[in-house]
């Protein structure tokens, strides 16, 4: 544990870098084309395949010339279960005309780029010497599987078990010096997003390594810290409505995050805004401020000030810039140009003469957190509308970036005569400002709250659960749940469309027969705290009354919910 009192400025100053090169703002994510998709059929059993295909990058590119590999076990590089070649000294690997050229100890094998290489070890870290990640050479646990990229180059996917992939994600989505509660909340976020990005998969690979889904720099990049709250949830999943939740996180929402609709549209970038609500995306105060504000005033006293919050310590938490008319004119009208093709900015122009010069900036709409949904820019040749919190972000930029978040209010400068000179933006937060702020589970943690807490407190009615199991009980495959509790306070929740019957259930090794008075008829629940051990739990659908069979639909899902620490 970093002592974080005494190191306090410091740690805030390494904060800021970071957060300039993690995901914690989500600043880069193709986010509303994925996020749009919260509402597919959700496919259950993908829990069952444990591992993960993602795809790797060198410096940003998915498009790699080559790679020299090495480890400290053997390497060995097959091609349709065949032995190309194996070494324990370095492998060169690369694309010339139809082949890939496999290089080592002075031999060089040539296979069809129509075919694709596997890389493995016996059990050591596949080390890709000439790419870095986070300073370090990069090195993934699990095989590296090699393509042919669209350009002729290599596409490389690391088939990796999804907890040892999380053990590359959690410590660089979020500083360790944060403290094992808020890892562990992290984690259960991490875990969702990855298990979400797998039942959308459209390609042969599952996610990539980064902002497009969650920033993997690999094995070198393991803590001990990240491991352990990542081991200590295994299994475990933000749930509401028997579904894992689409777990959007950002750095620091400003002191109340917002609700998801008010951030995104409904279908990618070009399509509806707002969005339709997300029941457990609720924008939440991290105090009870006891003010409304999506009202004008409101807004501008919370972010021209700075009230306690559990995001005090973010180096983002309130922040403030200013232009010169000059400047500022040059950059609207740049944006409003580049962006002006969307429907989120409008009307259309093309010419830097369409545009004039800046009379008034004003905010129409606000969401809950006081967030801009929509900026008014009035002109002397024209009123502009920028809808959305990401482009209006684009569009109000600084030294070439993003504004850090849009919980914005602008104050209109004069000089000493009372003429117009420019504009200041007071603002909070950076990123989106939806679901689970980092900072704020920093605060949270420090002031106490279990992960299960912070979790709860940012996904409004949610449960923390092992994942949700769909059951096909004409073959009883994949009718397995296995998590990590540190308690017993456990209840196995069950559905399907008819009333409950009796259905037999493997609890750690012991199996038991649950009746249908065991359920609660409310909930569907049944306690089976007695059955449930610190450590990891598996809970087996085994058996189950024949007559369920003569229902139109033979399925039946479950998970175990479990209940915080401190909850009764």
């Amino acid at each position: 544990m970093y002592k974080l009192f005494n190191k306090i400025f410091i740690l805030s100053v390494i904060s800021f870098v970071l957060l300039q090169n993690q995901t914690f703002a989500l600043e880069n994510r193709a986010a509303d084309n994925y996020f749009a998709q919260y509402k597919s059929e959700y496919k259950a059993n993908d829990f069952q395949n444990k591992t993960i295909r993602v795809l790797l990058s060198d410096k940003g590119s998915f498009e790699i010339k080559e790679i020299v590999v090495t480890s400290a076990d053997e390497v060995f590089v097959t091609s349709n279960n065949q032995l190309v070649m194996n070494s324990s000294n370095p492998i060169k690997i690369s694309v010339k005309d139809d082949y890939f050229l496999v290089q080592g100890q002075g031999v060089i094998k040539k296979v069809l780029v129509s075919e694709k290489l596997l890389i493995s070890t016996n059990s050591a870290p596949i080390t890709l010497q000439n790419i870095s990640k986070a300073s370090k050479t990069a090195a993934y646990s699990g095989n590296i599987e090699v393509g042919l990229s669209k350009s002729g180059k290599l596409k490389l996917i690391n088939i990796i078990e999804i907890e040892d992939y999380l053990k590359g994600v959690v410590p660089n989505e979020m500083p360790v010096y944060f403290g094992l509660e808020a890892l562990k909340a992290q984690a259960i976020a991490a875990r969702g997003y990855a298990y979400r990005d797998l039942s959308y998969k459209t390609g042969d690979y599952d996610v990539c390594d980064t902002t497009g889904s969650q920033i993997y720099y690999g094995f070198n990049t393991n803590d001990k810290i990240a491991n352990k709250a990542i081991n200590d949830t295994m299994g475990q999943f933000a749930l509401y409505d028997g579904k894992v939740i689409l777990s959007l996180f950002s750095s620091t929402s400003g002191g109340h995050t917002e609700s998801y609709e008010n951030a995104f549209s409904q279908n990618g970038i070009d399509t509806k805004f707002p969005a339709e609500p997300i029941p457990y995306l609720k924008g939440v105060p991290d105090y009870n401020y006891r003010m409304d504000l999506s009202r004008e005033k409101n807004a501008r006293e919370f972010y021209t000030d700075t009230p306690k919050s559990f995001e005090n310590a973010s180096p983002k938490y309130r922040w403030e810039y200013t232009w010169s008319l000059e400047d500022l004119n040059n950059i609207l009208a740049k944006n409003i140009i580049k962006f002006s093709s969307s429907k989120f900015v409008t009307p259309q122009i093309k010419e830097r003469s369409e545009f004039g010069s800046v009379v008034n900036i004003d905010v129409p709409k606000r969401g809950v957190s006081g967030k801009a949904m929509y900026v008014r820019i009035t002109t002397d040749k024209g009123v502009f509308l920028v809808a959305k919190e990401i482009f209006i972000r684009k569009v109000f930029e600084v030294n070439g970036q993003w504004l850090p978040s849009a919980n914005i209010a602008f104050e209109k400068l004069a000089n000493t005569k009372g003429e117009f000179i420019g504009y200041k933006v007071h603002g909070g937060g950076f990123g989106h400002g939806v679901g689970l702020s980092q900072f704020g589970a920093l605060g949270m943690a420090k002031a106490g709250y279990k992960y299960d807490e912070i979790l709860k407190h940012y996904y409004t009615g949610i449960s923390i659960g092992s994942y949700p199991v769909e059951c096909n009980l004409k073959d009883l495959q994949n009718c397995k749940a296995t998590f990590y509790t540190d308690n017993n306070n456990a209840k196995l929740v069950l559905s399907y469309s008819h009333k409950p019957l009796d259905v037999n259930f493997k609890i750690n090794g012991q199996e038991v027969l649950l009746s249908s008075g065991n359920f609660d008829k409310k909930s569907g629940q049944v306690d089976i705290a007695k059955l449930i051990k610190k450590g990891i739990n598996t809970v087996e659908l085994v058996g189950y009354d024949n007559s369920i069979l003569n229902l139109p639909n033979s399925k039946i899902n479950f998970y175990v919910e479990l209940a915080g620490s401190n909850e009764k």
